[in-house]
């Protein structure tokens, strides 16, 4: 399973302030696609923004309406305990599902494209 995150960070610095672009890739072999796999994935990137941007207090995040991960009892769930866990208030927009395309697709094309080379060298 290849579950693609696009981070886009408001950073304060001594030039001004800027927005940290940055593509997180998670790879498993896992090929379920399911809400457990995603809560996986978003505890690890939770801990991930807090050890790279101190001081983290919320989130905004964007995703498709997949029911089976991202729309369900348990997601919904997950995300209350990520909040509780992390100590960071987290807001979740959905998109309807196949109707916005982001730079998040355009990363996960690149990754399954280098896969499919270097599968057939």
């Amino acid at each position: 399973m290849i579950h693609l995150v696009m981070g886009f960070v408001n950073v304060r610095s001594t030039r001004g302030p800027f927005t940290h672009k940055q593509g997180i890739v998670f790879i498993s072999n896992d090929l379920k696609h399911d809400a457990d796999g995603v809560a996986h994935y978003l505890d690890m990137l939770y801990t991930y923004l807090q050890q790279t941007h101190p001081g983290l207090e919320h989130l905004e995040q964007y995703s498709d309406g997949c029911a089976c991960q991202y729309r369900c009892a348990r997601s919904f769930h997950d995300l209350s305990e990520h909040a509780c866990k992390h100590k960071i208030t987290i807001t979740h927009n959905y998109f309807e599902s196949c109707h916005r395309k982001s730079s998040a697709d355009g990363l996960g094309a690149v990754i399954k494209y280098d896969a499919s080379l270097a599968v057939t060298r």
